[in-house]
């Protein structure tokens, strides 16, 4: 495994950023979704005299977007290198599938960070809303939120390698998907039985439930982050194989059938 090759990588994912559309993905659309979810937050509030509804919602579409934001930066990549017609380079360099994982796991982590303060400034500024002042377990749910993203990021790489260009909603449909179930802005408890029973096999969903009890309790029980990251390294780890194994399958039958 070559360091060099694996930054190279990085790079590369890095350049595309010059493109304004790429920073777009970054400014517009989560500023559009603070501000409906921060005025929602706000009237709620007010009709419900309850200080902690809009710190909430705020917090939690901010750790929402790092974990859309670890997804994307996986699945995005690959597609990106079907519609630049770049994956065969790829294929004929002497980068390998695990060199590969590695850089795109490390473009993330670059990126969740410009979101996490993009999204921290953006809440302050418009809604008084601090994140940071949840302490120190924000570092924490961001962790958490990170591993979560790659997890949703490697099993919609694995469709996308081994089905090819066909399916670019892929992204899109496997992260709303898990928004519905990982009780984001609503407990677990509200959800119908089956419904129930997916959310708590999630890992997203105890980084929210946590988040909602330190918000309105300042206090969080362990259970959460246990049970969260178990999953999280269990879920990671089956992502990561099922990605590498559906790419040497896709290999196998050919690149070209993709395009």
């Amino acid at each position: 495994m070559s360091f060099r090759r694996i930054w190279a990588v990085v790079l590369r994912y890095q350049y595309a950023w010059r493109d304004p559309s790429r920073i777009g993905e970054f400014i517009i659309w989560p500023m559009i979704d603070m501000g409906f979810l921060g005025l929602l937050a706000t009237w709620f509030g007010a009709l419900s005299s309850n200080s902690h509804i809009l710190t909430y919602f705020i917090s939690a579409l901010i750790l929402w977007q790092l974990i859309y934001r670890a997804n994307f930066e996986i699945c995005f990549n690959i597609l990106d290198e079907f519609w630049e017609q770049n994956l065969i380079n790829f294929i004929a360099s002497p980068l390998r599938p695990s060199e590969w994982v590695l850089a795109a796991m490390m473009s993330g982590m670059l990126k969740i960070i410009f979101t996490l303060f993009f999204g921290a400034f953006a809440g302050w500024l418009f809604f008084q809303v601090n994140i940071f002042s949840l302490g120190w377990i924000l570092p924490m749910f961001v962790v958490l939120c990170l591993l979560s993203g790659w997890i949703v990021g490697f099993f919609g790489a694995a469709v996308i390698i081994y089905k090819g260009s066909k399916f670019p909603q892929i992204p899109w449909v496997l992260i709303t998907l898990m928004a519905l179930f990982s009780s984001i802005y609503y407990p677990v408890k509200i959800l119908p039985g089956w419904m129930q029973v997916v959310s708590q096999s999630l890992p997203m969903t105890y980084v929210f439930a946590g988040l909602r009890d330190w918000i309105t309790t300042g206090t969080v029980t362990n259970v959460y982050f246990i049970y969260s990251f178990i999953l999280s390294f269990f879920y990671l780890a089956l992502g990561i194989f099922v990605f590498l194994y559906m790419f040497e399958k896709s290999r196998v039958r050919g690149f070209s059938r993709l395009y």
